[in-house]
């Protein structure tokens, strides 16, 4: 007789489903206050920053479709971490009260860029971004470890108003870093207002520091416009053969203040300074800038190019 087994179950064998595909965004935002903080990876990341200069900034990150609003934000911080990461940021209108913008780029060959004009050639000089009176507007960029490209544009018509501030500070640290700021004509075609560049107003300040850091570095600083206020430019390449060459051209009518400091520090530097304000009529006096300027070699045989207005310190050739 042959026996039948009872209850036999049937052999169940687990399969994975595959799920549906989801990308994921990699840094991470939050606020606190009037902070925004943005928090990378050790991956490749990317951030775009809109701000209109007033509190209101969007931020869209990595792989994430969408721009995320952040409202009353005074204060932007941005650190990526490792990787080759690309940080933008676009000032979308004019500066109203005190805001601040600090980036670390961590190590890694990154890329860091801003605009602070309106991207518009046709726009009128009176329409462009500005920084408004009594306000103030810093940026802190860091490059950390890697060859690091930092450039900050506000080409083609920018204002800073009356007892106003601009302060850009471009630290490459150790790498063969590029640093720009470009605060010129631009390309616009527009012939309105003293000069479609960069305006200084009296009691205005724009501060600038270009450092290179441990590296051969390549650093480029360029103004044109109605400078009434005072400009301070200091760079330094640190250690490393550096190149630097800084041009600033004021209207015939400017009257304000340029102090300016550039320095190739270790090595062998090619360094050039030139400060120009053409002649013309001067209606009421005083008509020309007050110039402080040296450029100085440092230790090292360096090359030193500049105007009879800057002094020269430790030029070789």
């Amino acid at each position: 007789m042959r026996l039948q087994l009872a209850g036999r179950r049937r052999t169940v064998v687990p399969r994975l489903e595959t799920l549906e595909e989801r990308t994921i965004p990699v840094c991470f935002t939050s606020q606190i206050g009037g902070t925004l903080t943005i928090l990378g990876s050790n991956l490749a990341d990317r951030v775009a920053i809109s701000d209109n200069g007033t509190g209101d900034v969007f931020i869209q990150c990595d792989q994430d479709p969408l721009r995320h609003p952040f409202l009353g934000v005074s204060t932007i911080n941005v650190r990526t971490l490792r990787g080759s990461d690309l940080v933008a940021y676009q000032l979308t209108g004019s500066v109203f009260g005190n805001r601040a913008l600090n980036v670390d780029l961590g190590a890694g060959k990154d890329t860091f860029q801003a605009f602070l004009d309106q991207d518009n050639p046709q726009a009128l000089t009176l329409n462009q971004n500005s920084i408004l009176a009594n306000s103030s507007f810093n940026l802190n960029i860091h490059g950390r470890q890697g060859n690091d490209f930092l450039n900050v544009n506000l080409s083609g018509g920018f204002t800073i108003g009356n007892q106003a501030l601009l302060g850009i500070l471009l630290d490459g640290g150790l790498g063969n870093d590029v640093e720009n700021i470009d605060a010129t004509r631009g390309t616009s075609p527009n012939t309105l207002g003293p000069i479609v560049g960069t305006n200084l107003a009296a009691g205005g300040q724009f501060n600038v520091r270009m450092l290179g850091g441990f590296g051969n570095d390549r650093t480029t600083f360029a103004f044109q416009g109605d400078l009434n206020g005072t400009l301070r430019l200091n760079t330094d390449g640190a250690s490393g053969n550096d190149r630097t060459i800084a041009n600033i051209e004021a209207t015939v009518t400017s009257k304000g203040t340029v102090r300016a400091r550039v320095r190739g520090g270790m090595n062998n530097d090619n360094l050039t300074l030139n400060i120009r304000q053409p002649p013309g009529v001067c209606l009421l006096p005083p008509c020309t800038l007050l110039i402080d300027a040296q450029i100085d070699g440092g230790p090292g045989t360096d090359v030193c190019h500049a105007t009879t207005n800057v002094t020269k310190v430790n030029c070789e050739a």
